[in-house]
Parts: C-alpha cells; structure tokens; sequence
C-alpha cells in the first residue's frame, strides 16, 4: 500500500500495517519504516519524538542502519553545525 504497484497507494493503510509490525519489535525495518512515516506525516500526523524513539530501537536492537543513519542526520548534524 505504500507503493502502489500492486495495489493501490493507501498511506493510512500502509502506515497501520508498519505499525502493527514495528509493535512485535522483531525487525529493524518495520520499526524504520513506522518511523519515517511518522517522521514525515505520511498516512499518519506527524511525531516527531515517536519516529526518533522507534529509530532509535531499530538501530540499537537490530543494528538497523538508515535508523542510525537518520537519527545522526537529525542529531548529531545540528549539533556539530552549531544549529542547536
């Protein structure tokens, strides 16, 4: 659903199947994939505090590494650009 290429584009629906995933805590993609939708409004209101936490178990939990890689762009960037 989130995609559309064999259904049709639903980001509500998509979002509401990352989160029952990212629920079971037992990969790093469904918590990342949840947590960009919550990031960027997609299917869903923004939270930005709830995406940062869920890409923040991604990656220590599961080593998941656009979690990393997202939470250093949004953290650590700012921070050594003097933008905090």
């Amino acid at each position: 659903y989130f995609v559309g290429d064999a259904v049709e584009k639903n980001l509500s629906k998509a979002f509401s199947y990352f989160e029952r995933a990212a629920a079971m805590e037992s990969d790093g993609d469904s918590l990342f994939n949840a947590g960009h939708c919550l990031e960027h409004g997609l299917g869903t209101d923004k939270d930005l505090a709830r995406a940062a936490s869920l890409y923040r178990l991604a990656a220590e939990k599961f080593g998941h590494f656009d979690s990393a890689h997202v939470l250093g762009e949004r953290v650590c960037a700012p921070v050594s650009q003097g933008l905090t």
